[in-house]
Parts: C-alpha cells; sequence; structure tokens
C-alpha cells in the first residue's frame, strides 16, 4: 500500500498491521505506538520482515490534525560472498545442526512436533548463543536465511558465493517425491510443504552464484526430521531421484550483516532505503 493511498480506515489507531497484511504468515513484525499527550498525537512505527528478506519501515503521525504518514522500503540484499557464507555456517549454522543432532539423540519432539519447529527452534537456538546484535534471520513462513538453492526435476538455480550446502543449512520440500532404493518405491515430502535441517556436508559439481545446476548434481541431502507422531531421526535424499515438486536449501545468517538491521523500528543510520 503506498503512502499517498487514500485509506478507508483508521487502521493505524487499533492495529500496527496494514489491513492488506492482516492474518499473513508470510511476515515479521515489530513495533509500537508512543503516545505525546503534551501536544496530543500518537505515532505509529513499525518494520516488517518479508519472507523473501525485504524490509519496509513505516510511521503514522495522528492524534491531531492531518494525518502524516512515510514509509522506507529496503529490497533483499544481493547474494553474500563464499567466504561470508562460511563463517555463517560455521556459527549459526553450527548451532542449528548441533541443536537438530541433539533432537535426534534424545528421541523427543521438538516444540508442538511439527516439521517446521526443529528449524524455527534450532535458529532461537542459535540466536541465544550469539547475541541480539549478531542473532540470525529467524524463520519467516518457509523462509529460513540467505537462499542458497532452489530447483525441481530437470532444473535449479545456485546462490551465493559458497561451493557446497553446510551442516545447518535448512531443507524446505513442496509437493517433493523422491525415489527410493528399492524400485518403483518413493518418498513423498511436503503436504504441501516439509521443512529439515541438513546435518552432513554436501558438495554438488561446479557451482557458482547465480549458475543453473540440475539438483540430480547437487548430490544427497542427510537431514534430520521430524514430522507429527514421528520424533526426530537422520534420513538421506537423493536428489538425483527428485520426480516431482520443489525444493529450497537456506543458510542461516546474521540479521545485522546481511540485512543491515534488526527487526526494531528505527531505522539504522546510513542503511540504504528508498522511500515508497
Amino acid at each position: 500500500m503506498h503512502p499517498s493511498t487514500p485509506w478507508d480506515t483508521e487502521w493505524y489507531a487499533s492495529d500496527l498491521i496494514p489491513p492488506h497484511l492482516k492474518g499473513s504468515s508470510d511476515i515479521r513484525l515489530s513495533g509500537a505506538v508512543v503516545s505525546l499527550p503534551v501536544v496530543g498525537i500518537k505515532i505509529a512505527r513499525a518494520v516488517i520482515l518479508f519472507a523473501d528478506l525485504s524490509m519496509c519501515w513505516y510511521s503514522v503521525t495522528y492524534g491531531y490534525g492531518s494525518v502524516e504518514r512515510w514509509a522506507r522500503f529496503r529490497p533483499c540484499p544481493k547474494p553474500m560472498s563464499g567466504a561470508e557464507l562460511q563463517r555463517a555456517a560455521e556459527t549459526h549454522g553450527a548451532a542449528v545442526a548441533a541443536f537438530a543432532k541433539n533432537a535426534a539423540a534424545s528421541g523427543q519432539p521438538v516444540d508442538s512436533g511439527e516439521c517446521w519447529d526443529i528449524a524455527c527452534e534450532g535458529l532461537k537456538s542459535a540466536a541465544s548463543r550469539s547475541g541480539p546484535d549478531n542473532a540470525p534471520v529467524l524463520s519467516t513462513s518457509r523462509a529460513h536465511g540467505h537462499l542458497i538453492f532452489c530447483g525441481k526435476p530437470g532444473m535449479g538455480k545456485w546462490r551465493g558465493g559458497d561451493n557446497r550446502l553446510r551442516a545447518g543449512d535448512i531443507v524446505e520440500w513442496r509437493s517433493a517425491r523422491i525415489g527410493k532404493a528399492q524400485k518403483g518405491a518413493y518418498t513423498i515430502l511436503g503436504d504441501p510443504d516439509h521443512t529439515a535441517v541438513l546435518v552432513q556436508d554436501t558438495v554438488p559439481l561446479r557451482v557458482a552464484d547465480g549458475t543453473s545446476i540440475n539438483p540430480a548434481d547437487v548430490g544427497v541431502l542427510t537431514v534430520v526430521e521430524q514430522t507429527p507422531g514421528q520424533t526426530p531421526k537422520q534420513k538421506s535424499y537423493d536428489l538425483a531421484k527428485l520426480r516431482e515438486g520443489e525444493v529450497w536449501v537456506y543458510r542461516p545468517v546474521s540479521m545485522v550483516k546481511y540485512l543491515g538491521s534488526m527487526l526494531r523500528r528505527d531505522i539504522p543510520p546510513g542503511l540504504e532505503t528508498h522511500v515508497v
């Protein structure tokens, strides 16, 4: 919603979420309403993180006279270098992988037992170790950080400067069918979505940022996963046997180092944003 768009209601007086985003599961929001009783006005300010890792800050001043508003947008940053992604794997990724391995060893479900919980709680565990100013990007819808690879049968694309998938990367499947060793047998991953955590490195054939790569050339993904009624377990899936559906792999990364800001309603000084 553009700041010049007429508003039918004073939605900002009761809710920080713009009407067209209400009920969306694809965002994270942080904000507050500040009252200035001496001058009789209130200021509603918030920031939204979208699943594609773009961000929007906005402010609405109201309560006396005309309503004043502004918004700033920051698109998803460019891919990170190989060195940056490797450092992220050695810190946040290692913490997520350790969490997943411990979950498998415990024999107990993580949180509610949903597949997504093992990634979400793993990132929260990594955040608790890193401190508030170096915390990783938390799970936002089905996104879990810096996208490294996405693909479907016969086609895919690599993103970022790293040359491999690393332990702690988070895998998202959508309506995927993967063949098993037994002829004619297969596994369905995702109804429609399924989440898992990589616990071993996977080295694909010849990759570089922006290049196309067949999932068959990525290799075998060894993950820890859980589903309702099934505790966390380690399993392996050969992407050469991906027959249907889609797969995404994300690298846990520092929110400040990648996005330039934590989820805070004040724009950091010097951060490049666009007026909308």
